[in-house]
């Protein structure tokens, strides 16, 4: 049997309010049945329902629609299935205000069709609800009340804690209303306040209803001295740099939540908790409470491993280790290496969290790849050090500097870089799954001035690339999403061959417009090999899909274009490719398999291409 969430709540709520509804439950029709027993097929259908919603809820509770696939023994069955029903549709109604409803039920046998003396034999049965909901109730009014006094207690207004009084008095908001009376106390000092009953009084004539809710708010309670459990090899100071309130200060149950939150976001743990004494008796008498931390750290160290393989650059194998807890305090170092055949590449990151103040970080990180293919061929490498800081639940924000040395090989340009950089940025995400995000907004833009020599001569530039994604969930439990993406960048650069290529903008391939070979879209030399540009305009839009079980397929749109001028001009033609996907959902995450063909596809351009990896495209 499977009940929604809302079902739980709603059914909960209408059984603690249903003894103050009274009337006539007992308009149950006669029916006539035949005398045979045998199995039956048969549709069920609903009637009278005072809107959709309740419409949808009572067809995903009542068993004659849960259990219509598989039939009915008989028809006798099948009339105890509709008597059953009834419990639930009265539970539901009154739990949408509906306290004088009426129910009445009909089973129907098949009718043959005109000229024939009996019906087809596998004509399916009737089984049809009714339902007469009445006019629904008013919730007059609704009081909360302490059952003992609370020195400083807030006011528990049941209307403005979501209590629909002088509206329609339905169950899961009156209990919602409780519930938030009950959270704000626990964030108010009182961590153990808890709903004690309430007392609901129905008027039948004036189709009204009063209730009254009790909260026990149980003693006043402090912060006191928090003890550590467990975190043996973690330095306890560290943790301690992520508590949010001051010792003494009245409990608020959200800050302990988050605390626990925050720690169990390092990643050092695969279990922790943060509590208070598991019920008042055990507090002290001077109310001043102690916090128990308790933490089981998980392995600090990691192997990881994958594969890649697109049409335009070939098959690629990555592995990497990762240390959690280098120092004790947090600090991960990460190393991994790509093996291809057009661009190996090491690389590595740190960072420290905590560091000098809370939600910042010290960042340190590094590559160095070796790069064959049409766009260049060449050395090329970079150093960065920073400071990362998280300014709110979606912002964060960073900047540093960075050190970079070059030796490449291209059409417009060749000889050796050396480069620093003031790299920037800035990003808002507030979707619920880096790799298969299904709703919200994604948004990071970063800025680099760059200055030093190429190729022997003086060269100054700034780098800004902005890229940006929404999802849209429109099934509502993340099946069928509609995402796009959209990127804008530019160099602010005199000319093109001032660039270095490793920092020029690029376009095509797997991450950016499926269907051209990586980096191929924008301007060509004599040779037919991409030159880059100074700036980059790109759009997507992606449909996904459930196929079966844990596939499911996208189709996609996507265009770009990359231009010599600073700003996009469009001289360069707007290249557009589309596609199909499939995407396996597996628990690391959804691996992916896309082909894309180009709509408006020059000579140089293949007839198609096609990306395996892990995550969506964006």
């Amino acid at each position: 049997m499977r009940m929604t969430v809302r079902m739980v709540l709603v059914a909960g709520a209408a059984a603690l309010l249903a003894a103050c509804a009274s009337g006539d439950d007992s308009l149950q029709s006669d029916v006539s049945l035949p005398t045979s027993d045998t199995a039956i097929e048969y549709e069920a259908a609903l009637e009278g329902a005072p809107d959709e919603d309740i419409e949808a809820l009572l067809v995903e509770s009542l068993s004659i629609f849960r259990l219509s696939e598989g039939g009915a023994p008989s028809p006798s069955f099948l009339t105890r299935r509709l008597q059953t029903d009834e419990s639930l549709v009265q539970t539901i109604l009154k739990s949408e205000g509906y306290y004088d409803a009426g129910y009445d039920y009909e089973v129907i046998a098949p009718v043959a069709k005109e000229g024939e003396a009996e019906p087809p034999k596998d004509a399916p049965w009737r089984a049809v609800a009714r339902v007469e909901p009445g006019a629904p109730f008013t919730l007059a009014s609704h009081t909360i009340s302490l059952t003992e006094p609370a020195e400083g207690a807030p006011d528990l207004d049941a209307a403005k804690l979501g209590s629909p009084v002088g509206g329609r008095a339905r169950a899961e908001e009156i209990v919602g209303a409780e519930a938030a009376a009950v959270a704000l106390l626990r964030n108010r000092g009182y961590p153990y306040a808890e709903a004690a009953g309430r007392r609901a009084v129905a008027d039948m004539d004036a189709e009204t209803i009063e209730v009254e809710s009790r909260i026990a708010p149980g003693p006043f309670v402090r912060y006191g001295e928090m003890t550590i459990e467990g975190a043996e090899s973690v330095d306890h100071d560290y943790l301690r740099s992520y508590k949010n309130w001051e010792d003494g200060k009245p409990v608020r149950q959200t800050r302990l939540d988050e605390y626990q939150r925050e720690l169990a976001q390092t990643g050092l743990f695969s279990s922790v908790s943060v509590r208070l004494p598991e019920t008042p008796a055990e507090l002290p008498p001077d109310g001043v409470a102690p916090i128990t931390v308790t933490a089981e750290e998980r392995l600090p160290r990691s192997l990881t491993a994958g594969v890649r393989f697109n049409s335009d650059t070939g098959p690629a194998v990555r592995g990497g280790f990762q240390h959690r807890n280098l120092f004790g305090a947090g600090e991960s170092v990460r190393a991994s290496a790509d093996i291809s055949q057009e661009e190996p590449k090491i690389e590595f990151d740190f960072r420290k969290p905590q560091y000098l103040r809370d939600e910042q970080a010290l960042i340190a990180g590094g590559e160095a790849l070796y790069r064959d293919d049409d766009v260049f061929t060449g050395f090329s490498s970079e150093f960065t050090l920073g400071i990362e800081r998280r300014l709110n639940r979606h912002w964060r924000a960073g900047a540093g500097g960075s050190i970079g040395y070059d030796n490449i090989t291209e059409s417009t340009n060749e000889g050796e870089a050396y480069l620093l950089g003031l790299p920037m940025f800035l990003e808002f995400d507030d979707t619920p799954d880096f790799l298969n995000p299904t709703e919200g907004f994604r948004l990071r833009t970063s800025v680099t001035p760059y200055t030093g020599t190429y190729a022997s001569e003086p060269t100054a530039y700034v780098v800004w690339d902005t890229i940006g994604s929404t999802y849209l969930n429109l099934s509502g439990d993340g099946r069928w999403v509609l995402a796009a993406r959209g990127r804008i960048g530019s160099v602010l650069s005199g000319e093109l061959e001032t660039v270095t290529p490793t920092k020029r903008l690029y376009s095509g391939g797997g991450g950016s417009v499926r269907g051209y070979q990586r980096d191929f879209i924008g301007p060509l030399d004599d040779e037919e090999d991409p030159t880059g540009g100074l700036s980059v305009l790109e759009a997507g839009l992606e449909l996904r899909a459930p196929i079966a079980g844990d596939v499911g397929g996208v189709v996609f749109l996507d265009g770009g274009t990359v231009s010599t001028e600073v700003f996009p001009n469009f001289e360069e033609e707007v290249q557009w490719a589309t596609g199909l996907g499939f995407r396996y959902y597996s628990p690391v995450g959804p691996i992916r398999l896309d082909v894309g063909v180009p709509l408006n596809p020059r000579d140089v351009d293949n007839d198609f291409e096609f990306y395996f990896a892990i995550g969506q495209a964006f």
